[in-house]
């Protein structure tokens, strides 16, 4: 997920004389944080071991050019988009083995060659939180940006 913005400041004297870059890295510096904590925040945390791996991988990165500052979310965890996502019904076979076995909803354990799988509910909890934070966003880059203005 990326929060991208950019700037075309075309000829007018104003603009030479305002920092982009220093607003722009002010900005991502000031909102990086809080919106990674707000993801990590949201993130579903399961019952069993390895719990709050997802949550705990939520990381951002700033990325900037001569015209544009990027804000990358990201997690590393592979199912990360399965959960913002959901799946599709789908068959799941054993890979290193005859048969799969796990506990089944009653406790009881199982051995089966194949199952079929109903799929997963989406659970946009990324999706939520960044448009929930939007107003406060962009709100935070226009003061940034008035406040690089003022001292230009």
């Amino acid at each position: 997920m990326t929060y991208r913005m950019e700037f075309d400041p075309g000829n007018s004297s104003i603009f030479q004389r305002f920092s982009w870059i220093q607003a722009s890295r002010e900005w991502a510096n000031e909102m990086g944080p809080i919106v990674e904590a707000e993801l990590r925040a949201e993130a579903p945390v399961g019952k069993g071991t390895g719990s709050g791996r997802l949550r705990d991988s939520i990381k951002f990165r700033r990325a900037s050019g001569l015209s544009s500052i990027a804000l990358e979310f990201g997690s590393d965890v592979p199912y990360a988009s399965y959960v913002e996502n959901g799946t599709a019904p789908h068959v799941i076979l054993p890979r290193n083995a005859r048969r799969l076995r796990f506990v089944a909803r009653g406790g009881d354990l199982v051995y089966s060659a194949m199952v079929n799988h109903p799929g997963t509910k989406p659970n946009p909890f990324a999706r939520n939180a960044m448009m929930r934070l939007s107003p406060l966003i962009a709100q935070s880059f226009k003061d940034n940006v008035e406040a690089q203005f003022r001292k230009a």
